[in-house]
């Protein structure tokens, strides 16, 4: 199973750092914490055993621009207000996790990501795709 949902930002133009994926797990981890405290000890209470999260999550940034700068490199979002949102994809095979994800980020509010304070919109699950063949051909969102 998976679903998708609309990160909005409150800015009109800022950076993303490069490894903006850390960011998000911590999005994903205080969702977790604040809602589903069992759950989150379950994968992240006991920082020894790192135990295999049965989810996985990709962001797909629309129209983000590589900057190399000086310094370090990173990811500017323009000025343009269709620009100002990002798309979180959340999988896993179990139903019960998926749920407590979206219940989870359904109740995150005044959370500051990148700089600027987010809104959660648009939750939509995706339908499962059936593989048929024994070949398949795959499309990424990456560039």
């Amino acid at each position: 199973m998976r679903f998708l949902t609309d990160i909005i930002f409150d800015k009109a133009s800022f950076n993303i750092p490069t490894n903006y994926r850390r960011d998000i797990a911590s999005l994903l981890k205080e969702s977790l914490k604040r809602t589903s405290p069992e759950l989150y000890n379950r994968f992240y209470g006991d920082k020894k055993a790192n135990p295999t999260k049965p989810f996985t999550f990709s962001v797909y940034l629309p129209n983000a621009q590589s900057i190399k700068g000086k310094d370090k490199n990173y990811l500017k979002i323009s000025d343009d207000a269709s620009n100002l949102r990002a798309a979180l994809f959340i999988s896993s095979y179990d139903p019960i996790i998926l749920i407590n994800f979206y219940n989870s980020l359904l109740n995150i509010s005044d959370y500051e990501l990148f700089g600027s304070v987010i809104e959660l919109k648009h939750f939509r699950l995706l339908q499962e795709i059936s593989f048929n063949e024994r070949v398949a051909l795959f499309k990424t969102v990456s560039s």
